[in-house]
């Protein structure tokens, strides 16, 4: 990740499927405008099309985008 340019790491430890996810709640919150999302997977960010549309629908609000590492 650091190779990407990550500043801050977020790991989180609990399933896609599990809809509470501490690590990724924080990581929007202390999100500013032009911070950058970089994630390895995915379908380690969320589980369905749906979910995954909202994380990155909220986060562009706030002004952030996303990238893929590798």
């Amino acid at each position: 990740m650091t190779a990407a340019g990550a500043e801050e790491v977020f790991g989180e430890k609990r399933s896609g499927l599990d809809e509470t996810r501490p690590e990724l709640e924080k990581a929007l919150e202390l999100a500013h405008e032009g911070d950058v999302f970089v994630v390895t997977k995915v379908d380690r960010l969320a589980r369905s099309a749906a979910r995954l549309h909202q994380i990155v629908k909220d986060a562009r609000q706030e002004g952030c985008g996303f990238q893929g590492a590798g």
